[in-house]
């Protein structure tokens, strides 16, 4: 996991680049009198971890959160009772190109110039199989690479899926993650086509998303 500085309406925050976070940009909760949103934040049910569950709530915040050069403003944002930090998962690394100078501990962001939809046709020239393709609005694409399937939401890095049995996959990304990832499993229609994927977390909560 990488920790970093974000700023909310000018006020520093630190922040957690968590790659194992399948959502967007996660606030701590105890910081909501603190910020103005478009309306009362609404409660939509929990965040689990494999330590512990957190309740979640939705709002659209009034101002701007700068990552970096990358300004977002008036995001749709998640707060989150319990936690500590900033929280950025891949709903914010599908926007933006990261990149990690370790030697000097610097990060640089930037917008990723990555256009859902554009150049489908050009991704997959390539090696295919049944799952390749984009699910979930252009949101997520599988494809096949050197023989290996992956997973990839936008310009965040590629997630290889690794069989546990027919149609159910493992997740792996050679970075640190905090939260454990989700094993991924392809959903067949009545003719035997794949239809979407699920996402399975641990504690039992599942995601869908359709193929496109």
């Amino acid at each position: 996991m990488i920790n970093l500085d974000v700023f909310i309406n000018g006020n520093k925050l630190e922040a957690h680049l968590d790659s194992g976070n399948p959502g967007g940009i996660d606030i701590p909760f105890s910081l909501k009198d603190q910020l103005n949103f478009e309306e009362e934040p609404s409660e939509v049910g929990v965040i689990n971890t494999p330590t512990a569950s957190f309740k979640k709530w939705k709002a659209s915040l009034i101002g701007n959160i700068k990552i970096g050069d990358v300004t977002y403003t008036n995001p749709d944002v998640n707060l989150v009772e319990g936690f500590q930090f900033v929280n950025l998962g891949y709903q914010v690394f599908k926007d933006l190109k990261i990149t990690i100078d370790k030697k000097n501990n610097l990060i640089k962001f930037e917008k990723s110039g990555f256009v859902t939809g554009e150049g489908e046709d050009e991704e997959y020239q390539g090696e295919k199989n049944d799952y390749s393709g984009w699910y979930g609005g252009h949101e997520r694409k599988i494809f096949v690479e050197n023989g290996e399937m992956y997973l990839q939401r936008g310009g965040a890095p590629k997630i290889k899926l690794v069989k546990i049995k027919d149609n159910e996959y493992e997740m792996v990304i050679n970075m640190p993650v905090r939260n454990e990832l989700p094993n991924v499993r392809f959903e067949r229609g009545g003719s035997g086509n794949i239809i979407g994927l699920t996402f399975i977390f641990k504690g039992g909560r599942e995601e869908f998303a359709r193929k496109d």
